[in-house]
């Protein structure tokens, strides 16, 4: 029955698709017509099998096409009648251009599309949706000084498959997508005035050309904007179409502002350190091409994985002349007032140089400096004068957290950034030091801090912690961590994963087991070929499938594979799969998982689709379902707690004092190439 539907539904599409192709000269719309054509006949093609709910429903499925053929030839036709004349007042035709008639069809063939999948079962599989950077057949994108040329429809199409906002304001909003098989950010204007087409045309200029460790990398652009004076129904209109963007490399950590203003964020000081000066350089790099940035603040400056910072934004930089050190800002152009911004550019002369970044510098660096703070009751120093206001109060050396700056190495660098921030900082851009000063007086005992990183490296020590303090070794520090926090860590590390990439929460979770709990391992490895590798050594289905949660059916014509049971045998029951096509009824489904929690957590945990083809792994949500009674609920639950720990890679280990109940985390930096010891919290002091 499947079969009959698939090739009336085929057939009606291939009737669709001749009329589109007949029309050559309007391109996008045709070749979106064709192109849910072509998509909806492999979906179904890869369905032939699946059995179909209704005849009924097939039968409205293929009438609504044929109308919809229909319709599609009219409005080809009637569209070669129009008339229009663009910004130049050159007249030309239509070329059987379909305008805004192709949002009302588009509406009908997601519709029908919608309506088919409904019918085809076991089979959920995605056929919305589609990864413009595999459309080989279409129109290439072109090459510009290395970067490529998108069009506004195949940026529009990614943005779409990932539907992930990350930044921006409402009038450049900024999303996470995929294009070219690579994660990227997406900045976009849509319909744009001519003072913004002239501005992301002078930033253009600028970025192109850089390419540096510590800038963000420009892969592409978007300038697919048009306008058309239409004539329609004696009236005169304005076709606007398009838009602007930029395409760069999806940084994929956090920024400095989520690492200087939330606390759950940790980072010991050598790593900061690293930050401070990769954020340095990536500035230097910036005025040694003559290019002053303008917008430094926390909320610009990107982590990825490895916490090596990107500068970003580059809305508001300037191009300094070859014989000119300052230029005079564009009242328009101004950046925002913060406390980042140099007090030159307000002004009444607006006048920016290199050393207005280096003020930003300095301010960003006095507040990172501050995360290694002791807590006082007036919190920690931030701005210039807070800092001032301190160190008239005590020694400098004194403000410093001892568990968090210790030895005299990472005392005198901390003290020495603290400098460096206050003269950075100065009201006076002729007092402030360059960018090549800050970076001698930072990198003076640069051989030192090597050969201290590589000492922590390979030292390994035992002592006990108290409450996450150093004891005894000073190089090796841990954080005790309660059933609780563990359990709020494991939650957000799982929403996280969840939200980031738009799967079922059960997948997060065992992907995150599988990448020691770090989601940034998770996020690389999904960007990463379709996430096809990622996917096949954990069980699921390949990319050209959608994550799927556990699937439930009703209906008579499925059977159970293990008891043959069909699930009209008996009114009570129904057929389950692990989100993969192969469904059992629930009686088998908890057979199955109470077997696996009295086997313990290795097996539990690692417990997949009872089929001899399928690897789909076993998610909490089924459990929940089908385990039965509390008690196999509570063990894998359990058992999902132990795995935070004993998957976590070795850099949380489990107290053997207290049987479980505490956790013991090493805050060192992933360095290490030598097995921890085993630490034990207060419970044996």
């Amino acid at each position: 029955m499947a079969t009959e539907l698939v090739t009336t539904v085929i057939g009606v599409g291939f009737k669709i698709k001749e009329v589109s192709e007949k029309y050559k000269g309007n391109n996008e719309e045709c070749r979106k017509i064709c192109h849910f054509v072509d998509t909806l006949n492999a979906d179904l093609t890869l369905l032939k099998e699946a059995p179909v709910m209704n005849n009924q429903g097939a039968d409205d499925i293929a009438r609504n096409l044929d109308g919809l053929r229909q319709d599609i030839s009219e409005k080809l036709l009637a569209a070669e009648l129009h008339i229009s004349v663009d910004t130049n007042s050159q007249v030309h035709r239509m070329d059987k251009k379909m305008d805004h008639n192709f949002n009302s069809l588009k509406s009908k063939m997601d519709k029908i599309l919608a309506a088919t999948q409904a019918l085809l079962l076991p089979l959920d599989h995605k056929t919305e949706g589609v990864d413009a950077s595999n459309n080989n057949e279409l129109e290439r994108n072109n090459k510009t000084g290395g970067l490529t040329n998108y069009r506004w429809s195949d940026m529009e199409a990614a943005i779409l498959l990932t539907n992930r906002y990350i930044g921006g304001g409402n009038f450049s909003p900024i999303y996470q997508a995929k294009l070219d098989n690579e994660a990227v950010s997406i900045k976009k204007f849509h319909l744009p005035n001519e003072q913004v087409k002239t501005r992301f045309v002078h930033e253009l200029r600028l970025v192109w050309k850089l390419h540096h460790e510590n800038v963000v990398t420009l892969l592409g652009y978007c300038f697919d904007y048009k306008e058309s004076l239409v004539l329609e129904s004696n009236d005169i209109r304005v076709d606007k179409t398009g838009g602007l963007g930029f395409i760069s490399r999806y940084v994929s950590k956090q920024s400095m502002a989520e690492l200087i203003n939330q606390e759950n964020i940790h980072v010991d000081w050598l790593s900061l350190f690293r930050i401070i000066q990769g954020i340095a350089k990536g500035i230097q790099y910036l005025h040694k091409q003559r290019v002053v940035h303008l917008d430094l603040k926390p909320e610009n400056i990107l982590l990825d994985a490895d916490m090596i910072p990107k500068i970003s934004n580059f809305g508001k930089a300037e191009q300094l002349e070859r014989s000119a050190d300052k230029t005079t800002l564009d009242l328009k152009n101004l950046p925002a007032t913060t406390r980042y911004v140099a007090p030159e550019l307000s002004s009444k002369e607006h006048t920016a140089s290199t050393k207005s970044d280096v003020y930003s510098f300095g301010v960003i660096l006095l507040e990172a400096i501050s995360l290694m703070c002791a807590i006082s009751e007036k919190g920690r120093p931030r701005g210039h004068q807070d800092w001032a206001k301190r160190m008239e109060k005590s020694e400098l050396r004194d403000l410093f957290d001892s568990t968090e700056v210790n030895g005299e190495l990472q005392l005198t660098l901390a003290t020495r950034c603290v400098l460096i921030g206050l003269l950075c900082s100065l009201p006076d851009p002729a007092d402030r030091p360059s960018m090549k000063t800050v970076l001698d007086m930072m990198l003076a005992d640069s051989h030192r801090v090597e050969k201290e990183r590589k000492d922590i490296a390979s030292t390994s020590s035992s002592h006990s912690p108290r409450g996450g303090t150093s004891v005894g070794d000073k190089d090796l520090r841990y954080k005790v961590l309660t059933e609780d926090e563990l359990r709020d860590r494991q939650e957000k590390a799982i929403a996280k994963v969840q939200e980031l990439l738009s799967i079922p929460k059960g997948i997060a979770e065992v992907l995150l087991r599988h990448c020691h709990w770090k989601p940034e391992r998770v996020q690389e490895g999904w960007f990463r070929n379709d996430g096809d590798d990622l996917r096949t050594i954990i069980g699921l289905l390949p990319s050209v499938y959608e994550v799927s949660e556990p699937r439930v059916r009703w209906h008579s014509n499925l059977m159970c594979d293990v008891c043959c049971n069909h699930s009209s045998a008996n009114a009570g029951r129904t057929m389950r799969s692990a989100g993969c096509f192969h469904f059992y009824c629930e009686g088998c489904w908890h057979q199955l998982i109470s077997a696996a929690v009295d086997d313990g957590p290795e097996v539990c945990l690692s417990l997949q689709c009872p089929h001899p083809s399928c690897q789909m792994p076993i998610t909490r949500e089924l459990v929940k379902v089908v385990a039965g009674s509390a008690s196999y609920k509570k063990h894998y639950d359990w058992y999902a707690l132990l795995s935070y720990v004993d998957q976590s890679g070795g850099r949380i280990k489990w107290c053997p004092g207290c049987k479980n109940m505490c956790a013991i985390e090493f805050l060192d930096d992933g360095t290490r190439d030598v097995p921890l010891p085993d630490v034990v919290c207060k419970c044996r002091a």
